[in-house]
């Protein structure tokens, strides 16, 4: 049985953002959810305190996930396009990529002998495993 994989119908349903540069992301105060265009899914999120942050939006098996990729400005309009390529990348492979930085988190746990009963470790045993 195949698992759905997909990026938000918003961005696959013939609405293209336009193709923003470096200058047009840092003049964007409203707050919301910005499309920046040139990778499917691709927002920024602008809070009403000002702060700014990448969000990867993706369909994963049939359900809407949004990915965050840092903060604004210290990850870069650049620097965002290319962690949602290979998120991207990633998904279309079949692999969660927010999954392996959880899976990351708990092998760092069991290592550093932090696994009591409430840890992340008790919480998800058993090995990393891709989508599907």
């Amino acid at each position: 049985m195949g698992v759905a994989v997909g990026f938000c119908f918003e961005r696959d349903m013939g609405r293209k953002a336009a193709n923003l540069n470096a200058r047009a992301v840092s003049r964007i105060d409203e707050p919301g959810m910005h499309a920046v265009g040139t990778v499917p899914g691709l927002d920024l999120q602008v809070l009403e305190s000002g702060a700014r942050s990448w969000f990867l939006r993706a369909v994963i098996g049939g359900k809407r996930r949004d990915m965050s990729l840092g903060g604004y400005p210290g990850v870069t309009l650049a620097q965002a396009w290319d962690k949602a390529r290979k998120a991207r990348d990633k998904i279309e492979e079949g692999v969660v990529p927010w999954s392996s930085r959880s899976c990351a988190r708990r092998a760092r746990a069991r290592s550093a002998g932090r696994c009591g009963p409430k840890s992340i470790c008790a919480k998800r045993s058993g090995p990393c495993r891709p989508l599907g």
